[in-house]
């Protein structure tokens, strides 16, 4: 799926797979896409935010917690572009219309320029001079006819990450986009929009749209048939790889599968990747195999000892109440600290 893009363009390339270490069965099914309502609407602001680039400055936003598919959406868009024919490379030039990077912890103006040369495999030795690397990146920009940036984990841009201010380094990512009228694209956690609060230009410029992917729930109707479909789709995958599992997409099963992995995509995506390495195709994945497992998965310890999947249907929708109670407690305390100017005001 991505092989036709530069390595550092995306983290979970296909050719990085050792076919010695993972069975056929589990590659298959973990470049699967299953697309569900936010993930096809990222792509299609990926889409419109990129074919503005050229004119003056426009962004977007992506946003959600992580886990939720925001990077699986980028790669995909990503691959895409890198596909069609008029972004193929020439014996003269290499076109680079997108570059991904992810903001690094403790940003400078430096080593964002780094990671983008990095990014189009422009590698060098460091230097100290802001100007020298500005240049090369710059030069990168026209020479490859660079369109539209994305910069991922864009929370790192917070104080509380970076351990410092950050202001230098999002003043130069606008005169950048500005300079060179390139689309621009953040993603990362919904706290990174504090970032864009602080910078009235940068936060109208990305004003051009916003996507939030959020954990699957029983709370809104139309999300939980998203779900269901979400689920439907990964059941048809893993039957198309070959794999021997028992109906996913039954009243029974959905309400075990949305309470054991929080409706939270990459969990569900890693806890099936786990089963498909331990049995394969050799043995038809049960109940009672998921709960074996469950017992030791890192992220069930929210749950322990309750089992998910061999509990009676009553205590799974009995523990699944409790559990989301239990995390709108956590969204209703205040994150600002007492005594703060904002403690005292209501959180959204």
């Amino acid at each position: 799926m991505y092989n036709h893009i530069p390595i550092t363009m995306a983290g979970n390339l296909e050719s990085r797979f050792d076919p010695e270490k993972l069975p056929p069965i589990v590659r298959k099914f973990h470049f699967k896409t299953f697309n569900h309502k936010a993930f096809k609407q990222g792509l299609e602001l990926l889409k419109m935010t990129h074919g503005m680039s050229g004119l003056d400055g426009v962004g977007c936003v992506i946003d959600g917690d992580p886990g939720l598919g925001k990077s699986r959406c980028l790669d995909t868009y990503i691959s895409n572009i890198y596909k069609l024919p008029r972004y193929q490379p020439t014996k003269e030039l290499i076109k680079l219309p997108i570059l991904k990077v992810i903001v690094p912890g403790k940003p400078t103006i430096n080593r964002v320029i780094e990671k983008l040369l990095y990014c189009a495999r422009h590698i060098g030795p460091s230097s100290n001079s802001t100007d020298s690397a500005a240049t090369k990146l710059y030069r990168l920009i026209e020479l490859q006819l660079v369109e539209m940036i994305i910069f991922d984990e864009f929370q790192h841009f917070l104080r509380k990450y970076a351990l410092c201010t950050t202001d230098d380094v999002v003043t130069f990512i606008k005169v950048l986009v500005d300079d060179f009228k390139l689309a621009v694209v953040f993603s990362g956690k919904p706290e990174g929009s504090e970032v864009l609060k602080k910078f009235e230009e940068i936060e109208q410029r990305v004003g051009f749209g916003k996507v939030t992917f959020k954990a699957f729930n029983t709370d809104n109707e139309a999300n939980y048939k998203e779900y269901i479909a979400y689920i439907k789709a990964m059941e048809s995958a893993l039957i198309e790889v070959g794999a021997k599992v028992c109906p996913l997409s039954t009243v029974d099963m959905l309400p075990r599968l949305l309470l054991a992995m929080q409706g939270n995509l990459r969990l569900l995506n890693r806890f099936f990747i786990r089963l498909l390495m331990m049995y394969q195709d050799k043995i038809y994945i049960s109940k009672e195999k998921m709960s074996q497992l469950f017992a030791i998965w890192p992220k069930g310890s929210f749950l322990h000892p309750f089992d998910p999947f061999l509990a009676p249907p009553e205590a799974v929708a009995a523990k699944y109440v409790e559990y989301r109670k239990s995390l709108k407690v956590k969204n209703e305390k205040s994150k600002y600290k007492l005594g703060t100017r904002m403690a005292g005001r209501e959180v959204d």
